[in-house]
């Protein structure tokens, strides 16, 4: 207990609690444990109390503590450790783990100096009989007694003896509840969490209403923020004047932040939006920066989890002067920690968020979570593959069943493709090798081969975003082209839904662009196009400004460019900056 309060922990699960011991009126024998519970703030999870001990002298002594003692389940018996009843009643009961949580959480937040005591009885299909144990441990006190066993070897003495008297039957029922009280215990500290970090959200949300200004893009609540799951890296980006292999290569390096779902965040956070962001960084020198820059963004960073085992992520890219990209190493490993629990915690916003956007970078149960959560409460999901070899993540489960847009190159489609059709025979045919020709193909081979590497995935996601580089984006949906894009507002809502491919369509990129950087141009165009579908703005103006985003993006140094603002981007200058002409392409390709 004394361990668990020291480092934030209110939930501690144990067998049983010490207790008073029997002619404790001669031996003044009492254990420490009920001293502990009466000053330490810390819920304990057991099985009540040892059946050799003096168990009504024991629920006294507690309540002279000041020490709430509670029954989990429909009844007040107090379980005699072994047994489900033990004669004697609880003062109250808790009959779920919401319930025990809320318990909890008020002893918490009043301060008490003193622990709660969750008795939770052994089920009777498990439990010994109670009248043999009893019968034992009167034998086994008996010996105790007339060997001249005392003070604390009393207890393991006639444990062992007990034990050995009924043959194994009370080891296997400890067990048994050692076993129980671990599942109860779990299912109440997650309840906890939940309580406790709606509250934090709920003060954090209260105060921002009191600092921040009522434009319109500040309006949104916490709890109506768009929420993001994934990587945050430093990138290191490598220029060379030549790439030559095995040498030193002259050139330029220069480090920025990066990391996918931290660029998704990082964008949506200088349109306006301050996006709630799930994430993992280390405690190392590069965490410390990264965490300091996503706070200055006005990101909410409190799903960004630190941990002192991990190092912060980092990506190393080595590109060419004129913008090629040769090779990339990435140490991710601090993304596993990124769990279904993280996400967990932050259900609440999620339920309430507009859209959540999530990258591939997180492990599959997080994604598979987070996917499923989304679909019971009807969140549109944005999915960014991240690159090919983990663009198949949600593929490998029904999670994609549950995903409204996907937003990956020609690659990553092409592995998506192959996730959902798994079989040769099943994949679509005449579809051509345009990725194993050293030749470059034309744009119309490229969109017919795109529309047909999406007709699958079309079968459940809205709406894939093909991006296509130096050719712009491809836009498939399931609906018309000009249909509302969704949010969670009207995703049941959409119109002649016919989950199949039912409109394509072209917009070509912007024109030649000096390039600076080339990490964050497809984020930047998500993110953007992202914020622009939060808002309501015709399909065209969605895209449109995803391109605009992804060729300031491109010119600039870092991932996301601090020309992104919502001043660049209202409808009227998107419109100016982007006048190219969208084509609507053939869907019925055989």
């Amino acid at each position: 207990m004394i361990a668990a309060h020291a480092t934030g922990i209110p939930v501690f699960v144990t067998g049983g609690i010490g207790g008073v011991h029997r002619d404790a009126q001669s031996t003044f024998d009492i254990s420490a444990d009920l001293t502990e519970l009466g000053r330490t703030p810390v819920a304990v999870i057991c099985a009540g109390v040892k059946s050799i001990l003096d168990i009504e002298l024991t629920l006294e002594y507690l309540e002279t503590q000041g020490v709430l003692v509670s029954t989990f389940g429909d009844k007040l018996d107090f379980p005699a450790f072994f047994t489900p009843e033990s004669g004697f009643k609880s003062p109250y009961n808790v009959q779920s783990p919401v319930e025990a949580a809320k318990l909890i959480d008020a002893n918490l937040s009043l301060g008490s100096s003193s622990g709660i005591v969750i008795a939770v009885p052994i089920s009777k299909e498990e439990s010994a009989n109670g009248l043999e144990i009893e019968k034992a441990t009167q034998t086994a006190l008996k010996e105790a007694r007339d060997q001249g066993v005392l003070g604390k070897e009393v207890t393991p003495f006639v444990l062992q003896r007990v034990n050995d008297i009924t043959e194994g039957q009370s080891l296997q029922s400890n067990i048994a509840l050692i076993k129980n009280n671990a599942r109860v215990g779990s299912s109440i500290a997650v309840e906890l969490c939940k309580i406790r970090k709606l509250k934090e959200t709920n003060a954090v949300s209260g105060r921002n209403k009191l600092r921040e200004t009522p434009d319109l893009a500040t309006e949104l609540s916490e709890l109506q923020r768009p929420v993001v799951i994934g990587g945050s890296n430093v990138d290191f980006i490598a220029t060379a004047e030549t790439v030559i292999p095995e040498a030193s290569n002259p050139g330029q390096v220069r480090m920025s932040f990066g990391g996918v779902g931290r660029n998704l965040a990082e964008c949506l956070a200088r349109l306006g939006l301050k996006p709630i962001f799930v994430s993992a960084v280390g405690t190392d020198p590069l965490g410390v920066m990264l965490l300091k820059h996503c706070e200055e963004l006005k990101m909410v960073t409190r799903g960004i989890y630190t941990s002192n085992v991990n190092h912060t992520a980092t990506y190393s890219a080595l590109m060419s002067q004129n913008g090629d990209y040769h090779m990339a190493v990435g140490d991710m490993n601090i993304h596993k920690v990124i769990t279904p629990d993280n996400i967990l915690a932050f259900e609440e916003p999620i339920r309430h968020a507009p859209l959540v956007m999530l990258d591939s970078n997180i492990s599959q149960e997080a994604i598979d979570h987070a996917c499923s959560f989304c679909g019971e409460n009807h969140i549109p999901v944005w999915f960014e593959p991240t690159c090919i070899l983990k663009s198949q993540k949600p593929f490998l489960s029904e999670a994609w069943h549950n995903v409204t847009y996907a937003s990956p190159n020609l690659k990553e489609l092409k592995s998506m493709n192959e996730a959902i059709t798994k079989h040769e025979q099943e994949r679509p045919k005449n579809i051509p090798a345009l990725l194993e020709t050293e030749k470059e193909p034309s744009l119309d081979d490229i969109l017919t081969q795109s529309v047909k590497l999406c007709r699958p995935l079309m079968q459940h996601i809205h709406c894939v975003i093909v991006t296509l580089g130096k050719h712009g984006v491809l836009v498939c949906r399931d609906t018309e082209a000009d249909t509302p894009f969704p949010t969670s507002s009207q995703l049941n809502a959409i119109p002649t839904r016919q989950h199949n491919l039912i409109s394509a369509r072209h917009f070509p990129s912007v024109g030649h662009v000096d390039i600076g950087n080339v990490t964050g141009a497809g984020d930047s165009l998500a993110a953007t196009m992202a914020f622009f579908i939060i808002r309501g703005h015709p399909p065209d103006l969605c895209v449109k400004a995803g391109l605009l985003a992804a060729h300031l993006s491109l010119q600039s140094p870092d991932a996301i460019p601090i020309t992104i603002d919502p001043e660049n981007f209202t409808p009227e200058n998107v419109e100016d900056c982007i006048q190219c002409e969208a084509k609507d392409i053939d869907c019925d390709i055989s």
